[in-house]
């Protein structure tokens, strides 16, 4: 499935189900972001999260209050990206192959 793919070209990232172990999980997460759509949201968020960064003073001292991290993507089943094929992009994709159903794009 992954030796058909050219390193330089487009591919569509389908998840089948969601990878049992937590390193799976991460890792397909991080492919998933490379998404342009993904990646935009993410960056949306990212702003909205600096902006509701508030101070409060506690003892005397500055404390900052920080919202907490939240991706636009989970790593459920039906979730679909589309990405540039890179070397580490395929070499993660051989490790997650009975998660995904990979297809170019």
């Amino acid at each position: 499935m992954t030796a058909d793919i050219a390193v330089g070209g487009k591919i569509r990232i389908k998840v089948l189900k969601t990878p049992r172990s937590l390193a799976g999980r991460k890792t397909l997460l991080r492919i998933l972001m490379k998404d342009e759509a993904h990646k935009k949201q993410h960056e949306s968020n990212s702003r909205h999260r600096r902006s509701a960064i508030e101070q409060r003073r506690h003892a005397g001292r500055p404390w900052f209050v920080i919202p907490k991290k939240s991706l636009p993507i989970t790593a459920d089943s039906g979730q679909e990206a589309v990405v540039l094929a890179t070397v580490d992009v395929v070499t993660d994709l051989a490790k997650l192959r009975p998660f995904l159903e990979i297809s170019p794009a």
